[in-house]
């Protein structure tokens, strides 16, 4: 599973867990959809380091 396919799912948990907190007046449900929203959006950072193998040494 790569980092996008996991922040697409976060991001769609997050935002239907938002909706369900509204319609219901949760806001247990609200608070969780932000904190998974927020780890969806510190995912966009994570990056895999690709080691350059076309460069020569020196």
């Amino acid at each position: 599973m790569t980092i996008i396919t996991v922040q697409i799912a976060l991001t769609l948990i997050g935002a239907g867990m938002f909706g369900y907190g509204v319609l219901e007046d949760n806001d247990a449900f609200r608070l969780a959809a932000i904190g998974t929203l927020a780890v969806a959006l510190v995912l966009r950072f994570v990056r895999k380091r690709t080691q350059k193998h076309d460069v020569p040494p020196g």
